[in-house]
C-alpha cells in the first residue's frame, strides 16, 4: 500500500485509473485512503463486483456495475472521443471503462503466476470434459508464447475460453486468462509491426462472413453512420468466397438467421493500439487467407445492404 501511495504522490497532476490485484488486501479504510488523492478517478479490485467511482471535490461514491453482453460489437457514440468521460452518459462511461481494462489486460506482465491462473481456471471449467483437459496438458508441455495464434486458431479450449470470457466482460474471469490475452496481443503485434512495410499495405478489403440473428441484423440497419467496437479477436479473410462460405449461405437456416458477410475497408495501418495482421503461416487453417484483428478494434457502419439470392 505504502508504494502504491508514493506512485500516486508521484503522478498528483494525471488523472489515474488504479487497478489492484485480486490477491492484495483492500478493506475500507484503504480505500479512504486513496480515495483521499484527488487524481485518482476509479479504483477497481479484481476479485470484487464493484468499480468506485470518485468525483472530484466529492466524497461520495457510485458503484458502477458492469453488464454482460453476448453480442460482438459494442456502440460507441461517434463523438465520444471530443468528450471528457464525466460528461458522458453511463452506458457509454461503462464501455470507455471496458477499453481501459482491455489495455491494462493487454500489457499485463506474463508471469509464471499468470500462466498457473490461466490453466487452474481452464481446468476448473473444463474439469468433466476429458477432450479439452488432453488439451490442456499439451498446452502444458508445448505451449510457446510465440505459437500464441496457432493455439487461438486451433479452435480448441483456449480459443472457446478466451472468446467466451471476452465477450462476457465478467472482469475476475478476464483477469484468470490475462496470461493467454498478453501473449497472443504481443504475437499479433509483432507480426503487425513485420508485415506494416509491405504485405499490410496490399491489404484493401476484408471480409468476414458470419450467421447472425435477425434481431441482430435489424440492430445493424438501425445504427448505420455510427461506431461500434469488436470485444474479441476476429478472424477475416481477405477473399470475399471464403467469407462467403462462413456465412453459412448454403446451409440450412431458420426463419431468424441471416447470412452476413462483413466488408472492412479502410483499416487505420498506423493505428499501433489495434493490431491485426495477416496469418497464413501462424494459423492452424492455412487455406483461408486468414487475417486476425485484435479485439478492441473500432470500426463505423457505412452501409447495409441485401444481396438478392440469384
Amino acid at each position: 500500500m505504502e508504494e502504491c501511495v508514493q506512485l500516486l504522490h508521484r503522478y498528483s497532476d494525471q488523472s489515474v485509473f488504479l487497478v489492484i490485484s485480486n490477491d492484495a488486501s483492500l478493506d475500507e479504510r484503504s480505500i479512504s485512503k486513496l480515495r483521499c488523492f484527488i487524481n485518482v478517478e476509479y479504483i477497481y479490485h479484481f476479485g470484487s463486483d464493484n468499480l468506485w467511482k470518485k468525483t472530484k471535490g466529492d466524497a461520495a461514491n457510485n458503484i458502477v456495475r458492469f453488464s454482460q453482453d453476448e453480442s460482438c460489437l459494442h456502440i460507441l457514440p461517434s463523438d465520444v472521443s471530443s468528450q471528457k468521460l464525466e460528461n458522458l452518459d453511463a452506458e457509454t462511461q461503462r464501455l470507455v471503462l471496458k477499453i481501459l481494462l482491455i489495455e491494462i489486460l493487454h500489457r499485463s506482465p506474463t508471469t509464471s503466476q499468470a500462466k498457473e491462473d490461466f490453466l487452474t481456471y481452464s481446468e476448473s471449467k473444463y474439469h468433466s470434459d476429458h477432450v479439452r483437459l488432453d488439451q490442456i496438458r499439451e498446452f502444458k508441455k508445448s505451449y510457446n508464447p510465440d505459437n500464441a495464434i496457432l493455439w487461438y486458431t486451433k479452435g480448441d479450449f483456449a480459443s472457446r475460453i478466451l472468446n467466451k470470457t471476452l465477450r462476457s466482460y465478467d472482469l475476475d474471469p478476464m483477469f484468470k486468462i490475462r496470461y493467454f490475452i498478453s501473449n497472443l496481443y504481443s504475437h499479433l503485434d509483432t507480426l503487425y509491426r513485420l508485415q506494416l512495410p509491405t504485405l499490410l499495405c496490399d491489404i484493401l478489403r476484408l471480409y468476414r462472413g458470419k450467421l447472425i440473428s435477425r434481431k441482430e441484423f435489424e440492430h445493424l440497419c438501425r445504427i448505420i453512420g455510427t461506431y461500434v467496437i469488436t470485444n474479441s479477436f476476429v478472424s477475416c479473410s481477405i477473399g470475399e468466397p471464403v467469407a462467403s462460405a462462413f456465412s453459412g449461405k448454403d446451409t440450412e437456416k431458420s426463419e431468424n438467421q441471416i447470412s452476413v458477410v462483413f466488408v472492412i475497408k479502410n483499416l487505420d495501418q498506423k493505428n499501433v493500439s489495434e493490431p491485426y495482421a495477416y496469418i497464413p503461416k501462424g494459423s492452424k487453417i492455412r487455406d483461408e487467407c486468414e487475417v486476425l484483428l485484435s479485439f478492441g478494434t473500432l470500426f463505423k457502419i457505412r452501409s447495409v445492404k441485401k444481396h438478392e439470392v440469384k
